[in-house]
């Protein structure tokens, strides 16, 4: 069987949004914003104290920042991919249990 060696890495995602990101990756930070858009004005009329409101909303944010970053921007090496397709992965894998046979 012959081996050929393919030029280009074939894993990572197209950086086709100004060079910098990919389309996966701008739909995170759209999905993130949004979200953030939808509470944080809720977020903030919680307390009349300006400074505690600005406090409540940075950390009621911090979630959904995080998770756009790990599942959007960091990738595992050990792995070669991105968070949220090895998470999809191990989700998938629990509804692929079946009877294995040798033929």
């Amino acid at each position: 069987m012959r081996k050929t060696q393919v030029p280009e890495d074939m894993s990572t995602d197209m950086k086709n949004i100004l060079g910098v990101m990919s389309t996966r990756q701008l739909l995170y930070l759209i999905g993130g914003g949004a979200l953030l858009y939808a509470y944080i004005p809720l977020v903030f009329q919680l307390t009349s104290n300006i400074i505690a409101s600005f406090i409540l909303c940075g950390i009621s944010a911090l979630p959904v920042a995080t998770i756009v970053l790990l599942f959007g921007f960091i990738r595992s090496e050990k792995k070669q991919m991105y968070f949220d397709q090895f998470f999809k992965i191990k989700l998938l894998a629990k509804t692929q249990k079946g009877n294995w046979r040798k033929v």
